[in-house]
């Protein structure tokens, strides 16, 4: 994708419609990732099934190929991670209110007050990991706050443990 701007245009204020072209553009890889992942999984158990896959890709409209290879799972291909990351932030959690916390819009503060072994950094850990890999923001725009520092230290194990090297630059402090 190539962005041009015009010197005249260098005041002027960038409003939701001149994003949309770049939206589109990740939107697309996105579904190109899915589609790769989809492709090496199936090249795993039978390399005929992913060959036909790709020549679906290229060939079909892209309605119909959605529809045939991904029939079911279509919600997935808006999210920027795999089924499997996204059961493993979330669904691992198995209590709908720590599931609702974890999932909620990524703007604003939010709190998460409750009693001793309730699952507070458990929910905080998953709700970070949800951000860095489902909602793609960046690790250096996060930072969580823990009681003392043995809590910070096991804030950031845990979400190492959870999300590996992607969680390096989230910023835990006490």
């Amino acid at each position: 994708m190539t962005i041009h701007t015009d010197p005249a245009d260098a005041k002027r204020r960038f409003n939701k419609d001149d994003f949309a072209p770049l939206e589109d553009f990740y939107r697309e890889r996105t579904l190109q990732t899915h589609v790769m992942h989809e492709y090496a999984r199936l090249g795993a158990k039978n390399a005929e099934r992913a060959s036909l896959l790709v020549n679906a890709y290229f060939t079909l409209p892209r309605r119909r190929f959605l529809r045939e290879w991904f029939k079911g799972r279509t919600d997935l291909l808006d999210l920027a991670t795999t089924d499997v990351s996204l059961r493993r932030i979330v669904d691992d959690l198995q209590h709908p209110v720590q599931q609702g916390l974890v999932e909620m819009p990524e703007h604003g503060n939010h709190l998460v007050l409750a009693g001793p072994g309730s699952g507070k950094t458990r929910v905080i850990v998953h709700r970070i990991a949800y951000l860095l890999r489902v909602r793609r923001v960046a690790a250096e725009r996060i930072i969580a706050l823990a009681f003392n520092r043995s809590a910070a230290v096991e804030l950031r194990r845990r979400l190492i443990a959870l999300v590996g090297d992607d969680a390096r630059g989230v910023t835990v402090l006490t």
